[in-house]
């Protein structure tokens, strides 16, 4: 049998350095995400250094995620997952535990600004923190062919402008699904964007996109946040 490129789990990749254990401090859906990517990724049998040359992340920073001290992007996530034979199959939980650890994280650091803790107390750290005044908010493409894939096709658009048509000479910026976009207020009366099930929405978040703000409609975000997420009104 021909093996296949990057899809080994081989048991002469078994991954010569055993994973400290996790921290009692670490707990709830960060430390329920941690133990399962730490279980996809005793399967696959890779040491950090293999795993480098195969992933767009240096060996600190994957070092880092499977001890719970800061979370990977879902694109990195996905990549991940699709280096083992079953990790693809688990992907969708893994994204899901995912997403219910960057919400809990987003929570965690809103009260340790509000404390006053410090910097450099065992938590998640910044890549996976909400300053305040601002809110996470995690694309949400309805097409499900389009949930792991980062195509032209399934690209969704940010736009310049609410109150305008929802079209290409109004885009000025695309995401895709998963991604994670800091929002700084909302309004509730601009365009009325429809999406591919039917759902519809004239909610719209101004959001920071490479150096700029600009607009992502609120029927392209996950709805459970779009319903949760406490955002003052964007000035006129």
């Amino acid at each position: 049998m021909r093996d296949v490129p990057g899809h080994q789990n081989h048991a002469d990749h078994v991954r010569r350095k055993p994973l400290a254990p996790l921290p009692d401090e670490l707990s709830g859906p960060v430390r329920d995400f941690v133990s399962s990517l730490r279980r996809m990724h005793g399967e696959l049998g890779y040491s950090l250094k293999e795993l480098e040359s195969r992933l767009p992340a240096s060996r600190s920073s994957l070092s880092r995620y499977l001890r719970g001290q800061s979370l990977p992007d879902e694109r990195l996530l996905v990549q991940w997952c699709t280096l083992s034979f079953t990790g693809e199959d688990r992907l969708p939980a893994l994204v899901d535990l995912l997403h219910r650890a960057q919400e809990a994280a987003d929570a965690g650091a809103q009260v340790a600004e509000r404390d006053g803790t410090p910097d450099g107390e065992t938590r998640v750290d910044a890549s996976a923190a909400s300053a305040t005044g601002s809110a996470r908010l995690t694309v949400h493409n309805v097409e499900r062919d389009c949930q792991h894939r980062r195509t032209e096709n399934c690209a969704l658009g940010l736009a310049r402008d609410p109150y305008q048509l929802y079209r290409r000479s109004n885009v000025v910026g695309h995401v895709w699904h998963g991604e994670v976009l800091r929002a700084v207020c909302r309004i509730a009366n601009g365009i009325t964007v429809t999406d591919e099930v039917g759902g519809h929405s004239s909610m719209w978040f101004r959001v920071e996109h490479d150096g700029d703000q600009v607009w992502m409609p609120a029927i392209r975000i996950r709805p459970e946040q779009v319903e949760n997420t406490t955002l003052p009104g964007c000035p006129g």
